[in-house]
């Protein structure tokens, strides 16, 4: 198993070709990581460490989301 797939490896380069990325792009990225935690489900199942980890990485990413999203707000 290579650490990074060349379907992913091409979907990367090419978001990142013009070193912005759109909403678009973002929504096809998400997408993809949903497609690709979904073949890990049907795989491992829902309960594993894959899934715990991912878990716990979304529950940090709200939780960096709000702190911004607070820190942005005037005094």
């Amino acid at each position: 198993m290579t650490p990074l797939s060349k379907s992913l490896e091409q979907l990367l380069d090419d978001i990142y070709k013009d070193d912005n990325v759109s909403f678009v792009e973002y929504k096809t990225l998400r997408d993809d990581a949903d497609r690709r935690m979904d073949a890990v489900i049907k795989e491992f199942g829902l309960h594993n460490n894959v899934t715990a980890f991912q878990k716990a990485i979304d529950v940090a990413m709200q939780l960096l989301q709000t702190s911004v999203i607070d820190a942005k707000k005037p005094p």
